[in-house]
This record gives C-alpha cells, structure tokens and sequence, in this order.
C-alpha cells in the first residue's frame, strides 16, 4: 500500500488550478499544480 496525500490551495472563492503546456502529455488539459511523489 502507498499513503499519499494531496491538497488544493483556495482563496477569496478561487482556486489553483494551471493549464499544461499544449506540447505536453494530455497537452492544454487542467491540473493542480504540484510535485512528483
């Protein structure tokens, strides 16, 4: 099993959300930015 953890960061109604770069893998989609685990 692997533990894994995750977060969103909100403020004001608004959430962290970033669009990928159209050359990347599932290029143009949405995400929550973050690391690697």
């Amino acid at each position: 099993m692997i533990t894994v953890a995750g977060g969103i960061i909100q403020k004001d109604d608004k959430i962290l959300i970033a669009q990928r770069h159209r050359d990347d893998t599932h290029g143009l989609k949405w995400e929550f930015p973050g690391g690697t685990l």
